[in-house]
């Protein structure tokens, strides 16, 4: 479990030398800052929420952002996960990143049916 975390912190170090030097553009949504806020561990919830990207990439999750959200839960993804894709592609985004296998796994069985990537940090790397 350690080597996986260590290589989890090496992929978002190098994704946010990536942000840094203004190759990728990081961003993400209310529905995110909510997600981590609602977490007790107020040590693990500081350090998270300084990933985050500053207030201008953030957006606030529209009416149709939750429309769209449903229609992603109808193929099998839970509401959180449904609203952060949901928020990705109206953000126009290129990749939605994510550690979560089950969303993984439910993106690549239906990928014609969303309008942003899913990958895994690890394969966004390689590809870069």
């Amino acid at each position: 479990m350690k080597l996986h975390w260590a290589a989890l912190g090496f992929l978002l170090g190098a994704c946010s030398a990536r942000v840094e030097a203004g190759d990728w553009i990081h961003v993400s949504s209310t529905m995110a800052v909510r997600e981590i806020n609602a977490g007790s561990d107020l040590e693990r919830r500081d350090r998270v929420l300084e990933m985050l990207p500053g207030a201008s990439g953030i957006m606030e999750v529209s009416d149709a952002v939750l429309q769209r959200g449903e229609e992603l839960e109808r193929i099998g993804l839970h509401s959180a996960d449904a609203i952060h894709v949901a928020a990705a592609e109206a953000q126009q985004a290129d990749a939605f990143v994510t550690c979560d296998d089950r969303l993984l796994r439910v993106a690549r069985r239906h990928e014609r049916r969303f309008r942003v990537r899913v990958c895994d940090p690890m394969t966004l790397m390689r590809e870069q």
